[in-house]
Order: C-alpha cells, then structure tokens, then sequence
C-alpha cells in the first residue's frame, strides 16, 4: 500500500510539473506573437532570431528595436552588442545623429521594460499601473502576461491573480483554480497595428497568423522585391513598391 501510494505522488508530481511546462511554453508562444505583430513580421522569424541569439523572446524586443532606427538587420544589431557596444555606441558606428539618438532615448526607446508594458497595455487594454505592481511584487515580465490573461478571462485585475501565483507557485495550477485556460487568451486580446517595419527580413516566409498562436497583423513584409512600372531597376517604397520606366517589373533598391 505504501509503494502504492508513493508511485500515485510520484505521478501525480509529474503530471504537474508537465502542466507548469506547458503553461511556460504556451506563455512564450503568446509573447512570440505579441513580439512579431508589434513588427509586423511571421511569429517563425521570431523564432529563428531567437535560435540565432540565443535570447529570450523578451530580451529580443530591444534588438529589434535597434534593427528598426539603426535600419540594420536583427543579427547585426546582436553581434554589436555582444562586442560589448551600448547603444549610444551603435549609433555612433552606423552614422546615426547624436540628437536623434537622444531624443530616442527619452522617448524609451531600447528599454525592454517600456516596450512590453506598452505592448501587453495595447493588446490587453490593462492600464499600465496594474502591470507595475505586478512587477514590483516581484512578478517576471511572464508572470505580468499570465497575471493578465488569466485576469482578463476571469474579470480580476491582474496583480490578485498574481497574488495567487505567489501562493500556487504554477501558472498552470491557478488557471486550473479559476477554470480557464491560458489557450483561450485569443478571446481577451484585440488585434494591434504595426509600430515598426523593419528594413529587411532574416527569414522569408507567409505569414502564419491563423497557425499557433499568431493573431492580429502579425504578416510578413517583403521588404526586397518592389513592383516597377519599367524595363530598368524600380526604387522601392516602405511596402516594396518601385517605380521604374515602361512597361514590366523593376526590382527595388
């Protein structure tokens, strides 16, 4: 009886630690699709940044950022700042202006902290105190998004979700206590626009918003090709749009 019993714990243990992966893993998910829809790029190019750098999906968003106003590729903008480069630096190295950079600066720019509170506050519609006391119990910038999600489906403010996370120590336990279930974290989401449009794409590929977890504009933009009205090369516009002599198609700049 006692072997008995202690294979049933030993089971019962391991079926919640597989319930805490999943959450974990499904909480990352939903920040991947967060992240590309703020880009406006595929939740996969995500991905493959992240497999590139070696990153959390939350430490991507300054890299991206950088890739927008120093209109360089993500990568580049990691390998710069693994040399030890600040961003003050970085901009100095790819010819930015020294008063653009600051004004960039006290706009928020880089800081990660900023970027997903302002994120989870457009696609959540959470003020963003709600999001600071989270953070100053100590809530990790997963937790905010748990606390959120589950509060949204449940009617609660976040920070008392999360003062059940504090006791639980499992997401996945107090989804469970409050019979909802992270997966339906679509239905309390509104779809956001695009603040950045990157100036090229490591990966190629059609967006896969209605697969996974992508909601929203997350759709890829092909920044390289350009539709031209001429026989010679096109100078392509922001959507990939050229403009050429004659008749066919140019490729853009």
């Amino acid at each position: 009886m006692k072997s008995k019993t202690l294979g049933l714990g030993l089971m019962a243990g391991m079926l919640a630690l597989s319930a805490s992966a999943r959450s974990e893993e499904l909480l990352e998910r939903i920040a991947v699709a967060v992240l590309a829809d703020k880009f406006g790029i595929d939740t996969r190019e995500v991905v493959v940044l992240q497999q590139q750098t070696r990153l959390p999906v939350y430490e991507l968003s300054p890299i991206l950022e950088g890739s927008y106003y120093f209109r360089q590729r993500p990568t580049t903008v990691w390998q710069m700042r693994e040399q030890g480069l600040g961003w003050g630096q970085i901009a100095q190295r790819v010819g930015m202006h020294p008063g653009t950079f600051n004004k960039l600066r006290k706009q928020g720019a880089f800081d990660r902290d900023r970027f997903w509170a302002m994120s989870y506050r457009e696609r959540f519609g959470v003020p963003e105190t709600q999001i600071t006391v989270v953070r100053q119990r100590g809530g990790t910038l997963e937790d905010v998004l748990a606390a959120i999600v589950i509060g949204k489906l449940t009617n609660k403010p976040p920070q008392d979700v999360y003062a059940r996370y504090q006791t639980e120590r499992s997401w996945a336990t107090v989804a469970s206590i409050q019979n909802v279930r992270i997966e339906q974290w679509q239905k309390v989401s509104v779809p956001t626009k695009v603040h950045y449009t990157l100036a090229s794409s490591n990966v190629k590929t059609k967006s896969d918003s209605k697969v996974k977890v992508t909601t929203g504009s997350g759709k890829s933009k092909d920044m390289d090709k350009g539709k031209g009205n001429g026989n010679g090369n096109g100078n392509s516009k922001s959507q990939g749009q050229g403009q050429g002599k004659g008749k066919g198609k140019g490729k853009g700049g």
